[in-house]
């Protein structure tokens, strides 16, 4: 293939990238992840600071479990809001189906805790054991996340090509923090 083919054949792959993306640039998608991810990050661990305490009262561990169920389907509903460029559909779809799972567990444990009788009932019973279960599921999309992001780096090269769309040069640094 000569070069100009080669050209000609990456600026048409661009153009068609660009005309089939979501209203949200990379950049604006993955901020948006970062900073909804961050501000439940700090709600879920004073929640669970309090969940986890060593002394925390089954009342507080009930209430402190109640709220991060509600964190937890309040960050989905700002998942299922975003519109996620076309590049990063299908793992955002995986990011939402994984999310609604855990979502789904969270809460199944949440109504365990008007029956428990202990705080260490309630953080070891079978719905805490599937939640953490599923939990760990969906920091392995997490982590496929933040790879998708990183793989962004190797762009920097294209950096400034004329021909090529800003998109396809666009490098994303994000720290979602999947532990």
């Amino acid at each position: 293939m000569n070069r100009l083919a080669l050209v000609s054949g990456l600026v048409a792959l661009a153009v068609t990238i660009a005309a089939c993306g979501g209203s949200l640039s990379l950049t604006e998608y993955a901020d948006q992840l970062e900073e909804f991810g961050m501000e439940a990050s700090d709600r879920f661990n004073r929640a669970e600071a309090v969940l986890f305490a060593p002394d925390a009262t089954l009342e507080e561990a009930r209430s402190a479990l109640a709220t991060t169920a509600t964190i937890r389907r309040e960050f989905h509903d700002q998942l299922e809001g975003l519109d996620p460029p076309e590049q990063m559909a299908e793992l955002h779809s995986l990011l939402i189906e994984s999310h609604a799972d855990i979502v789904e567990a969270q809460q199944a444990w949440a109504d365990t805790a008007p029956s428990a009788d202990s705080v260490e009932e309630l953080l070891t019973n079978t719905e805490a054991e599937v939640f953490r279960t599923i939990g760990a599921i969906g920091l392995e999309v997490c982590r496929e996340l933040q790879k998708a992001f990183d793989s962004t780096k190797e762009r920097a090269a294209l950096e400034g090509t004329p021909w090529l769309p800003a998109e396809m040069q666009e490098t994303v640094e994000v720290a979602f923090g999947c532990g």
